[in-house]
């Protein structure tokens, strides 16, 4: 381990625990009370549903984002706050430029440090099984890395989420909200079942009534803590491709609140790279399971 992989270890433990101590160990809940108390409808779900694909239309559609296959993005990742940055960034450098090669719809892809210390190193995870290169001809080496399997699904599902999110088993339409001038139609996503469970996230998608396009998506973060909710800002649509790409991601503390966290910047995205897939996943028989 690094140096400052060691201390970030140390402090990551201390503001856990501090935050385990404020918070209690309970699991955040992002479900309406409705869905708490069973009274859901079955229109709630078909709506929930149905607004889920429409928010994917929205966005290109979805045989057109599937049709690209993959996509490169060249993008940065800056914390706001110095503590945030040494408690949370897997990055050696704050403001970190890497470029991403990811095969859509799927948790594969590999990401190419630029500038910094880690200039030219390779990150890559292919059937949650990651490994790392010094270069796009080395050696790859496979070892399970904590941060490569968190952080680089997470940043791929993000860019991905208008498509990806009407993958959750279970859809329900929470109701609409009115927030700085603008109405949103509220989703909530997950799996398995609608109450908290461990490992497995809620999410709550705000859905722009006018643009129909992604605004806002409040998570959980099982994965790191059980109480844990953050929020993703979506900001700067451009149209690449015929798909509808936020070209700025930043956490708030609240849909519509202030910036906190970090903020991903995309300066460049391309689909439908002529790349081999075995350039993310160079060796198909290897895989983890994910927990």
């Amino acid at each position: 381990m690094t140096s400052r992989g060691w201390m970030v270890s140390v402090v990551l433990v201390g503001v856990l625990a501090a935050v385990a101590v404020s918070q209690g160990c309970a699991y955040s809940d992002l479900r309406s009370q409705a869905m708490v108390d069973g009274s859901v409808s079955q229109d709630d779900r078909a709506k929930g549903r149905a607004l889920l694909e429409s928010l994917a239309r929205s966005h290109g559609g979805v045989d057109a984002w599937k049709a690209h296959r993959n996509a490169r993005v060249v993008l940065s990742d800056t914390w706001f706050s110095t503590v945030a940055y040494w408690v949370a960034a897997p990055w050696s450098e704050n403001g970190q430029t890497f470029e991403m090669t990811a095969l859509l719809g799927t948790d594969n892809s590999r990401l190419v440090f630029m500038g910094g210390d880690d200039d030219g190193q390779h990150w890559g995870i292919q059937n949650w099984a990651s490994y790392t290169a010094d270069g796009p001809n080395a050696t790859v080496r496979f070892e399970q890395d904590d941060d490569i399997v968190f952080w680089l699904p997470t940043i791929e599902y993000f860019i991905e989420a208008p498509f990806r999110l009407r993958e959750a088993e279970l859809v329900t339409w929470i109701g609409q909200r009115e927030l700085q001038g603008r109405r949103y139609d509220l989703v909530v996503a997950t799996w398995g079942q609608d109450a908290p469970q461990d490992l497995v996230d809620q999410y709550v998608a705000w859905i722009d009534v006018e643009t129909g396009r992604l605004a806002y998506l409040t998570f959980t973060v099982r994965d790191f803590l059980d109480s844990m909710v953050g929020t993703m800002s979506y900001r700067d649509y451009r149209t690449v491709q015929g798909i509808d790409v936020a070209m700025t991601m930043v956490n708030v503390d609240e849909p519509g609140g202030d910036t906190t966290g970090h903020k991903m910047k995309i300066s460049s995205i391309e689909f439908g790279v002529d790349v081999p897939d075995a350039f993310v996943v160079p060796e198909p028989e290897r895989r983890r399971s994910k927990y």
